[in-house]
């Protein structure tokens, strides 16, 4: 586990020059997105999006699986999103794995045994 050196109950104040930075930063990355055509998997990306998809794609029974479908389409929009801020045409394994680390993080929080995280994680790991 690991300990935070400080808890901030509303976040940390940023400074106008980081604020001013942080946007100048988005909008730049928005301008190169907009010029993009398809974005596609780079070899890496897709070789893990093929083990992953199916463990994805599995429908849940109840609540949860209503909360949570369609999250292939959601893991792959978010790894979109991280192509686009990062300036790339493509997606990439680092982008995908930082899709799936967001998608699984309310999920690990669920479930303490487990098992529905590594069902999900496991093929991304492989």
């Amino acid at each position: 586990m690991v300990r935070r050196a400080r808890v901030l109950l509303f976040g940390g104040a940023l400074d106008d020059q980081t604020v001013h930075d942080l946007g100048r930063r988005t909008g730049a990355a928005v301008t190169a997105a907009r010029a993009v055509g398809q974005v596609r998997f780079d070899a890496g990306a897709r070789e893990a999006w093929g083990r992953l998809y199916p463990s994805l794609s599995e429908g849940r029974p109840g609540l949860l699986g209503a909360i949570t479908a369609r999250a292939e389409a959601q893991t792959v929009r978010l790894a979109l999103l991280y192509a686009a801020l990062d300036g790339r045409p493509e997606i990439s394994f680092a982008h995908l794995r930082a899709a799936v680390a967001i998608w699984n993080t309310p999920r690990r929080r669920r479930n303490t045994s487990g098992a529905m995280r590594s069902a999900v994680s496991s093929p991304i790991r492989s």
